[in-house]
Order: C-alpha cells, then sequence, then structure tokens
C-alpha cells in the first residue's frame, strides 16, 4: 500500500487555496454533487500524477464527513477506475492514503 505522510489538507489553509492546489495539480477532477440538491457540492475526486511511461495515475478526492458510510465515495472512485482504464489508456490506478 502507498501512503502519504502528511494530511492532505495543509494547517490554516482555506477551502479555496485547497480547492486552487487540487486543481492545479490534477490531471482530470470532478465534483460530487447530490441528486436531490444538484447545486451542493459535497466533495471532490481527481486523477493525479500521470505517468504515462509506467501508465499508473493517482486517484484521490475529498468528501464532507455528513454522508459518510453510504459508498458516495466508493462509487465516485469505481467511475473514475473505468474513466481511467478506458479513456487514459492506464494499466494501474493508485489510491494513497494517510497511514
Amino acid at each position: 500500500m502507498a501512503c502519504y505522510n502528511s494530511s492532505p489538507i495543509e494547517k490554516q489553509e482555506s477551502p479555496a487555496v485547497f480547492t486552487y492546489r487540487i486543481i492545479k495539480g490534477s490531471n482530470y477532477i470532478w465534483k460530487i454533487r447530490r441528486p436531490d440538491l444538484p447545486q451542493k457540492i459535497i466533495g471532490i475526486c481527481a486523477l493525479h500524477h500521470f505517468d504515462e511511461a509506467a501508465q499508473t495515475i493517482e486517484i484521490g478526492g475529498k468528501f464532507s464527513p455528513k454522508p459518510w458510510g453510504k459508498n458516495i465515495m466508493k462509487s465516485a472512485f469505481e467511475q473514475l477506475i473505468q474513466f481511467a482504464s478506458n479513456e487514459v489508456n492506464v494499466r494501474t490506478v493508485v489510491g494513497r492514503t494517510l497511514c
């Protein structure tokens, strides 16, 4: 398992700065919205650090705590993995976590 050794959100980082940093470092980024409130963003997920030679890409996301445990991020990641396989031509999608 691959691990990050620091939090994805830096200390004292505002939501706007976090969002800009994620957008800047991502190859592809998606918003996660509630079907009943499509104007409300409840999370983001992204494919980033594409390595064409190794045919790998990393997957990541950030999600509001309130809808945790409802398999929403799992569903979003499954769609991203399918996209990466079909559209980006990667062999491996890497997911990192804090350890």
